[in-house]
C-alpha cells in the first residue's frame, strides 16, 4: 500500500470530529534522553499502547491520538491559499503579504501603499487572530474549496477555518516504529511538539507573565515544528535535519504494511518501474502495448529515468534516449526544468526543488538517417522473391536509422534507449534485432523500445501513464508562454496563483499533454485570461462531447457517505432518526444510535430519504440549480422564490424542506409564528423588518416556517381588529419582499390547511405541493428501519406484513404504535411479537381517519390542478377502515 493523508489523521475535518474520532489526547512529554531505557510509564504520551494495534490498514484509518495546539498553525500545503481568502474578505486591519517561491513560518501584513509604519514585530500577524478570521461568519459565510498543492491534495469543499490546526492528529505508532530501542524520528518530533506546547499552555493558564517577545519566539518555534512535521522539505524554510522527512514526504511512496484486504500485493510497482527493470536486466528489445497517446509519453518519462539515474546507473556513462514517432520523425530527447514557465536545459544536478518542473521534451532539430545500403540490399533480396514488395515511408526512415545506428561505432552511442512507435516488417527488422543482441554481449548497452508490434520471445510490458495532471499543466502553460500569440499575456503568466493552478489541474485528470494545451489555449483566447469557472465549463464541454466522465470536476465532498445525522440537520439525535424513519415532524429528546442511510447507487444525496417523494424530489433539484451562475448566464433574470408544502400532519413536510436547504447548501433559518407575533403595537411588524434583513444578510439563505397558517391565516370576517391589522401588515411585508428582492432567498412554508391562508401569499410561491400518506412500500421501509433502530432486527418479524396491517398510517402513526406494542411486551417482561404490532395497528386510529374529509378535499385540489401531488404516481393507499378509500394517484 502507499501512504496516504488519512493514515495520518490528516484529511480535512474539523477539529471537533478529530477530538471524536481521537482514542486519546496526548498530554504527558516523554522524558527523551536519546534511548527509552528505563522508561514505563507511555500512558498520555506518543508511545501510549492504544494507539498501537495490528498492523493492518484498519488500525491506521481508525487508531489516532491528538494534541490540542496551544495557538493555531497553518497547512503548509494551504498558506498561499490562506492569503488569498484573507486579502479578499479583508477582515484584518491589513492586507497579508504574499508568498513568493518561499514561504515563512509567520504570516507577515503587507503595509505597502497603506501609509502605515509598523515594526518588524508588529508585521507579524498573531496566528489567532488569523484563525478568528478565516472562521469569521462575515469572510467565510460560504464553504470553499481547499485545494492543497501537488504533493499534499485536497480538493475538498469545506469551510475556510480548517485550513489552520487547532488539533494535531497523532498517527499509530505503527506508522513510527522505534527501532534498537530509539524514537522514531516522526514520535521524537511530536514529542519536541508536545513540549513547547505545554510550555506554551502554562504560560498562558496564569502564573508569572512571560515576557511577550520569549512568548512570540515560542510560538513561532512551536509553529516552525509542527510545519516541518507535515512537510520537511517547504522552500525558505530550513528543513529540520532531525526529521529526514515530514509527512508530505512520505504521501504516495510504498509502506511495508499490508492491507487487510489485500493478499496479493503488487511488489513490481508501475508499469515504467517494471520496463526500467526490463531494461537494467540488458534486454536488447522490448515490447510495449499501450494506447497510441500513452506510447508518446514514454520516451518523455524514460527520460526523466535517465535523468534521475535509474537507468544503467553503475556504468557511469551518459545515456540517450531517440524517439521515433508513428511518421517516421527522429528526435534526440532533451531533460530540462521549468520554473516560472520557463524551460530550461537541466543542469545535472539530482537535487531538484519541489516547486521545479521536470520535464524533457524533443529537440527542435530531426535527426535525418541517409540511406542505408545494408537495408537497401534486404529489401532488394525481398523484391527478387516479389516484386511488388515495399516499404511505406515511415518504415523506411526508421529502418535507416536503426540499421545505421547498429553498424556505428563509438562510445557516444554505446548507451542509447530507442522508443519506436513505427510498425515495422519483422522479416527486415529480424537482422537488425540479432545485431543489438550481439553488440550487448560486446559491452554497449542499447534497448530498442517498439510500441506498435509484436514479436515471439521477446520481453513483453504493459504501459500506463501515471496520472500528474498538475505537471501536465505547467508543460502546458509554459508552452503556450512560448509562443508569439501569447506574449501579450506575459502579465497573466507571472501573477498565475498557485492555489489556481492546483485547482485547475484537478480538471485534467486523464487528459493527454495535447489535449491540456489545447483546452487551456482556447478557454484563454475566449476568456481572455486563466479563469478557472471559465475553463471548468470548457473542459466539461469537451468531455460531454466526446462521452467520458465528468465526474472528476466536482470537488470531493468532505464525508464520502452521506448520513442523516443530528450533527448534520438537527439538534437532538432522536428527532433525526425519527423523522427520517417516519417521514414525520414530532421531536424527541432522547438519544439513541444513528442509523446510517442506504445509499442509491443512482443519487447519492439526502433526496434519496424521501421515499415516494420523486415529483417533490425532482422539482427541488432543478430549482436548486436556478441559484447558479450557469443559471444567470443562461438567461434567467431572478432567483426561486419558494415552497409551500402541504398535507396531513406527520408525513414528513418537515423532512423535506431540511433536506432541501442541506442539499442546496444554504443557512437555514427556522422561524416560529411567536418568533414573530408581539402583543406590543408594532411588535410584529419590526419582527418581520429584522428577519428580512437576516435574511438578505445572510444570502444565500432559506427561510423556513413551519405550519404557516398560524401566522399567515385568513381573515374571514370583516372586524379589522388590532391583531387582524398586524397580520394584514406582516403579510405585506412579505409580499413585497418576495416580490423585489435581488439576493438569493428562499422560503419554505409548510401547512397542514392551506385553505386558511390568503390567496395572495399562496400565488407568490412557485411550488405547491401536497404531500401525501406513504404508501405501503414505504411504510415497510420505514417499520424495518424502526425495528432496527429499536434493538428488534433479529425477532424474524415481517416488514411487509406490518406494512399491509398499517395501511392509512403516516410515519408518526407507526411510530406511535410500534412504541405503544414493545410497551405492552416489556411489562409483560417478554419479548416483542409480530402479533403484538398487528394488534396495536388493528386497535390505533390513523390519522387517515382523523383527517379523512381534509384529505378528500386536498386530493380535489390536486385534481383540480390547483396543487402538485408530491407523491409519485404509482401510490396507492388503503385506509384501515375502507379498501381503496384514498387513491394519491387520482387526478
Amino acid at each position: 500500500m502507499q501512504w496516504k493523508l488519512a493514515h495520518f489523521g490528516l484529511e480535512l475535518h474539523p477539529p471537533e470530529d478529530i477530538i471524536k474520532l481521537s482514542s486519546l489526547e496526548i498530554t504527558q512529554v516523554l522524558p527523551f534522553s536519546g534511548k527509552l531505557d528505563g522508561v514505563t510509564d507511555f500512558e498520555n504520551t506518543v508511545l501510549d499502547p492504544r494507539l498501537g494495534g495490528p498492523a493492518i490498514e484498519k488500525t491506521l484509518l481508525n487508531t489516532i491520538g491528538h494534541i490540542k495546539l496551544a495557538v493555531p498553525v497553518p497547512r503548509p500545503e494551504c498558506m498561499d491559499q490562506i492569503v488569498e481568502h484573507i486579502n479578499k474578505g479583508r477582515p484584518l486591519e491589513y492586507p497579508l503579504e504574499k508568498f513568493g517561491k518561499s514561504k515563512n513560518a509567520h504570516f507577515l501584513y503587507d503595509i505597502s501603499g497603506t501609509g502605515a509604519s509598523l515594526s518588524e514585530e508588529q508585521l507579524v500577524v498573531d496566528p489567532t487572530e488569523l484563525y478568528a478570521a478565516l472562521a469569521s461568519p462575515v469572510v467565510s459565510n460560504k464553504e470553499i474549496v481547499i485545494h492543497g498543492d501537488q504533493f499534499t491534495e485536497h480538493n475538498v469543499k469545506t469551510e475556510p477555518r480548517l485550513m489552520m490546526l487547532t488539533v494535531l492528529p497523532v498517527p499509530s505508532i505503527i506508522v513510527r516504529p522505534n527501532e534498537d530501542g530509539r524514537l522514531h524520528p516522526l514520535s521524537k518530533k511530536l514529542n519536541q511538539i508536545l513540549t513547547l506546547n505545554t510550555a506554551l499552555q502554562n504560560d498562558t493558564a496564569g502564573g508569572d507573565p512571560v515576557p511577550e517577545l520569549i512568548q512570540r519566539d515560542m510560538i513561532g518555534l512551536l509553529t516552525y515544528h509542527v510545519m516541518t512535521y507535515l512537510d520537511n522539505a517547504i522552500p525558505g524554510i530550513p528543513s529540520d535535519d532531525s526529521l529526514a522527512v515530514g509527512i508530505a514526504q512520505l504521501l504516495g511512496s510504498e509502506s511495508g504494511l499490508l492491507s487487510e484486504t489485500d493478499t496479493k500485493p503488487d511488489i513490481a510497482g508501475t508499469t515504467l518501474h517494471r520496463i526500467v527493470r526490463g531494461i537494467n536486466m540488458g534486454e536488447a528489445v522490448i515490447q510495449v502495448t499501450s494506447s497510441a497517446d500513452d506510447a508518446n509519453s514514454l520516451a518523455f518519462e524514460l527520460t526523466k529515468q535517465v535523468a534521475f539515474n535509474r537507468i544503467w546507473k553503475k556504468s557511469g556513462r551518459d545515456t540517450q534516449v531517440v524517439h521515433i514517432n508513428g511518421y517516421g520523425e527522429i528526435q534526440r530527447m532533451e531533460i530540462g526544468v521549468i520554473e516560472d514557465f520557463n524551460w530550461s536545459r537541466w543542469d545535472g544536478t539530482e537535487r531538484i526543488p519541489r516547486e521545479v518542473v521536470v520535464a524533457p521534451r524533443g529537440s527542435a532539430r530531426l535527426i535525418d538517417a541517409p540511406t542505408n545500403r545494408r537495408l537497401r540490399s534486404v529489401i532488394r533480396k525481398l523484391q527478387d522473391i516479389d516484386a511488388a514488395y515495399h516499404l511505406e515511408l515511415q518504415q523506411q526512415l526508421a529502418l535507416n536509422y536503426l540499421y545505421s545506428m547498429a553498424e556505428s561505432e563509438g562510445a557516444e552511442q554505446e548507451q542509447m534507449i530507442l522508443v519506436c512507435d513505427v510498425y515495422m516488417d519483422p522479416i527486415v527488422l529480424r537482422p537488425l534485432l540479432r545485431e543489438l543482441e550481439m553488440k550487448n554481449k560486446t559491452g554497449a548497452s542499447i534497448c530498442l523500445i517498439l510500441t506498435q508490434m509484436r514479436l515471439n520471445s521477446v520481453l513483453s510490458y504493459h504501459y500506463e501513464p501515471t496520472e500528474d495532471a498538475y505537471r501536465n499543466l505547467i508543460i502546458a502553460l509554459t508552452s503556450l508562454k512560448e509562443r508569439r500569440e501569447f506574449e501579450h499575456k506575459a502579465k497573466m503568466f507571472d501573477n498565475a496563483r498557485p492555489t489556481h493552478l492546483k485547482l485547475i489541474s484537478t480538471y485534467f485528470k486523464g487528459l493527454t499533454r495535447t489535449e491540456v494545451t489545447q483546452l487551456l489555449g482556447e478557454s484563454i483566447l475566449a476568456k481572455g485570461n486563466l479563469n478557472p469557472e471559465h475553463l471548468r465549463e470548457y473542459v466539461k464541454s469537451y468531455l460531454e462531447r466526446n462521452s467520458r466522465s465528468t465526474d472528476h470536476l466536482k470537488p470531493v465532498p468532505l464525508n464520502p457517505k452521506r448520513r442523516l445525522t443530528t450533527e448534520r440537520l438537527f439538534p437532538h439525535p432522536r428527532t433525526a432518526l425519527e423523522d427520517f424513519i417516519s417521514n414525520g415532524e414530532a421531536e424527541n429528546d432522547e438519544s439513541t444510535q444513528d442509523v446510517e442511510v442506504k445509499e442509491s447507487e443512482e443519487d447519492d444525496t439526502l433526496y434519496s430519504s424521501l421515499k415516494g417523494l420523486e415529483p417533490l424530489v425532482r422539482w427541488a433539484q432543478l430549482k436548486g440549480k436556478m441559484f447558479t451562475p450557469a443559471a444567470a448566464e443562461f438567461g434567467f433574470t431572478s432567483y426561486p422564490k419558494g415552497l409551500l408544502l402541504t398535507g396531513v400532519p406527520g408525513c414528513g413536510k418537515t423532512m423535506a424542506a431540511k433536506i432541501i436547504a442541506e442539499e442546496w447548501g444554504m443557512t437555514l433559518h427556522r422561524v416560529n409564528p411567536d418568533d414573530i407575533t408581539s402583543k406590543v403595537v408594532g411588535g410584529n411588524e419590526e419582527n418581520m423588518r429584522k428577519l428580512l434583513k437576516k435574511l438578505e444578510r445572510t444570502a444565500p439563505s432559506i427561510c423556513f416556517v413551519d405550519e404557516a397558517e398560524k401566522l399567515f391565516s385568513q381573515m374571514k370576517t370583516e372586524v379589522q381588529s388590532a391583531a387582524t391589522q398586524a397580520i394584514d401588515s406582516t403579510e405585506s411585508m412579505l409580499l413585497q419582499f418576495m416580490e423585489e428582492n435581488t439576493e438569493p432567498v428562499f422560503f419554505i412554508f409548510t401547512a397542514n390547511d392551506m385553505e386558511k391562508m390568503s390567496p395572495a401569499i399562496i400565488d407568490r410561491f412557485e411550488g405547491r405541493f401536497f404531500v401525501d400518506l406513504p404508501d405501503e412500500f414505504a411504510r415497510e421501509e420505514i417499520i424495518s428501519l424502526m425495528l432496527y433502530e429499536r434493538k428488534k432486527a433479529h425477532l424474524g418479524l415481517d416488514p411487509s406484513a406490518l406494512a399491509k396491517g398499517s395501511s392509512g398510517f403516516t410515519g408518526r402513526d407507526i411510530r406511535g404504535a410500534i412504541d405503544e406494542a414493545m410497551m405492552v411486551a416489556f411489562g409483560q417482561e417478554r419479548q416483542l411479537t409480530q402479533e403484538d404490532l398487528l394488534k396495536t395497528f388493528a386497535d390505533v386510529k390513523p390519522t387517515s381517519v382523523v383527517h379523512e374529509q381534509r384529505i378528500k378535499e386536498m386530493r380535489a385540489l390536486v385534481a383540480e390542478g390547483k396543487i402538485r401531488s408530491a407523491n409519485s404516481p404509482r401510490v396507492v393507499i388503503n385506509n384501515a377502515h375502507g379498501a381503496n378509500a384514498f387513491d394519491v394517484s387520482y387526478g
